[in-house]
């Protein structure tokens, strides 16, 4: 009985990797103390190494997994790579699309930075920080990985809230790229920002890494 549950797991290991959300936060598992978890440039233990994890770190965005579900592609400085699932291990999490799991969106030209954890902060160019209330949050009803929010009330150190200011974005799941580096990310997000009478449109990308 032991041994078909163990046939049994390693059948569906990948069946199973596969049904969880991505991206996803992972930790390291299973590797020695005075030893580093590589990562790959390709998903493949004879590929070269572009990098490496601690034994015991924490708070590794997982982007998407490789077609057998054994790799996970993963962000190390300005590039990516692959790391064997074998050794991470899933962290206690809200899914990705859940206004509880903290999310950070950037945009370049002009450089911007959006952090959607409780109250939702935008920082740009050449301005103080703008503060949004959520107001709600929404799953598409045709689309799957695809999310909308609308914030309002937004106010800064300089100004009071007021109902003109407003910030509504959709966030998508599917690999995304900063432009500036070769990382890749799992989210993108489109956000439209009204201020009175004035409305501007970014896009960018989102990543739940710390």
């Amino acid at each position: 009985m032991i041994k078909l549950f163990w046939v049994l797991l390693i059948c569906l290991g990948p069946a199973l990797a596969h049904a969880q959300s991505f991206p996803a936060l992972f930790e390291v598992q299973d590797v020695a103390h005075d030893d580093v978890l590589n990562i790959r440039a390709t998903p493949s233990a004879s590929a070269s190494i572009v990098g490496t994890l601690a034994p015991s770190q924490r708070n590794i965005e997982v982007v998407q997994l490789n077609e057998t579900g054994n790799w996970g592609r993963v962000n190390s400085g300005e590039s990516s790579g692959w790391v064997s699932m074998r050794y991470l291990h899933l962290a206690v999490q809200h899914p990705w699309h859940s206004p509880q799991q903290p999310k950070t969106c950037y945009g370049t030209e002009p450089f911007w930075s959006l952090d959607l954890a409780g109250d939702i902060i935008f920082s740009g160019p050449d301005q103080d920080d703008i503060v949004y209330t959520l107001k709600n949050w929404a799953s598409s009803a045709n689309h799957t990985g695809h999310f909308g929010f609308e914030a309002g009330d937004g106010f800064s150190v300089l100004s009071p809230p007021s109902s003109t200011r407003q910030l509504n974005g959709v966030l998508h799941e599917v690999n995304c790229s900063d432009g500036m580096s070769d990382r890749t990310f799992g989210i993108s997000i489109d956000i439209l920002i009204k201020d009175g009478q004035s409305l501007n449109m970014i896009s960018g990308c989102c990543s739940l890494a710390p």
